[in-house]
């Protein structure tokens, strides 16, 4: 069903300019298109707490790939897509799908329209948090970009309006607005998520998610001090779960006599809001970013700052802090002491070092090094035996694109 809205939303902002099959007949259209792709092996190994899958073994299940393609229609009319497939620990696991594929149709600076499957585009850097070649790090700071939520929040189904502002000696003002949803594989981290409380046993019977609604809105300010940039951005989601409990033990358990039951589980009005910080100056880049969200379990807070300085042509070195707080209430853990649970699963933070080698045009390798102070990003599912309290995690990644 999605994929056929991907095709509804380009035709819909194709609708709106010259008819779609004439332009297709002229050669101009297939002159200024461009494909380009990238593939990518990990290595990740780490000593106390696994990443997601057995890291402290060392594994090679940590690879992307993507291939994407973009072509002006009209000066007006751009149209493109993205397949992509990945795979960390058992997330995701090499499913192919369509990553974005849109229609954007462009009256002037100030008002365009895209519409189809959308980048989501929260942060700084989630719009690009798939093109290994533009940035230093091997992973984005996790208390803004995690991992498990990037099936959840990568993209949407939807519309989207933008424009950008020329405020003269003020700089330049752009602005974004978005409403979708989608649905969301029972494959990806937020099932992990789900299932990591040990109390809900009820998340194994999932048999799916939907993002119901998206509504989020950006302000970026280009400032008058040249390479500064700020902006902020608010989201507000609305989640549906669908269960089909067929366990009449765990029924009974509940208090429930019968054989089978359909749940519909609703969250609603969870909400996030980031507000970020990007100065570039030379070789130099610096960047801060500070995030607050809430659901129903409450409402959590993460933040990072992070440099990175361009050595030479080849090599690039970059380094970031970043700390995520499960609860702003209970910083230091005294609920997780009170119910049995070490006080670190209530905190993490992350210190990181990067190196990156630019071999040549295509090809890019990185070395990356984590020193972690807390554990509430890691999961019992994969550390069955317990978490600790310090761990590191050392990841390699060679990546080639065209």
């Amino acid at each position: 069903m999605k994929k056929y809205l991907v095709i509804l939303g380009i035709f819909s902002v194709t609708s709106l300019t010259t008819p779609l099959y004439a332009e297709l007949n002229n050669e101009s259209l297939w002159k200024n298109s461009d494909v380009h792709g990238f593939i990518s092996q990990g290595f990740l190994k780490s000593d106390a707490n696994n990443f997601y899958t057995d890291t402290e073994d060392g594994t090679f299940q940590f690879h992307e790939m993507g291939v994407n393609f973009l072509t002006n229609v009209s000066d007006r009319l751009h149209v493109g897509m993205q397949l992509f497939a990945r795979d960390l620990g058992d997330i995701s696991n090499d499913k192919l799908l369509f990553d974005w594929a849109y229609g954007d149709y462009r009256w002037n600076d100030a008002f365009g329209i895209r519409a189809g499957k959308l980048k989501v585009s929260y942060g700084l850097y989630n719009e690009t948090r798939d093109i290994d070649a533009v940035r230093t790090s091997i992973f984005l700071p996790q208390s803004i970009y995690t991992e498990a939520q990037r099936d959840l929040f990568n993209s949407a189904y939807g519309v989207e309006v933008y424009g950008y502002l020329d405020l003269s000696s003020w700089g330049y003002l752009s602005y974004q607005a978005q409403y979708g949803g989608k649905d969301v594989t029972t494959d990806s981290g937020m099932v992990k998520d789900l299932q990591e409380d040990p109390n809900q046993e009820v998340w194994q019977f999932l048999k799916s998610i939907q993002l119901k609604h998206m509504m989020a809105a950006g302000l970026e300010w280009e400032t008058p001090l040249p390479g500064l940039r700020l902006k902020g951005w608010y989201g507000q989601t609305d989640m549906v779960f669908d269960l089909d409990i067929d366990d009449r033990e765990f029924l009974e358990g509940l208090g429930i006599d019968s054989d089978r039951i359909f749940l519909r589980l609703t969250d609603e009005d969870s909400d996030l809001t980031i507000l970020s910080l990007e100065y570039m100056r030379g070789n130099w880049v610096f960047a801060a970013e500070y995030s607050t969200g809430s659901d129903e379990d409450g409402r959590n807070e993460g933040y990072y700052g992070g440099v990175s300085y361009r050595v030479n042509e080849w090599l690039e070195l970059g380094t970031y802090y970043a700390v995520f707080y499960a609860d702003i209430h209970d910083r230091e853990g005294k609920q997780w002491e009170a119910a049995g649970y070490p006080d670190y699963l209530a905190w993490q933070k992350d210190l990181t070092l990067t190196a990156r080698f630019d071999l040549n045009e295509h090809w890019i390798v990185k070395i990356e090094g984590h020193l972690v102070d807390g554990a509430t990003s890691f999961y019992f599912q994969d550390n069955p035996d317990g978490l600790e309290r310090h761990s590191s995690l050392l990841a390699l990644k060679i990546t080639y694109s065209f």
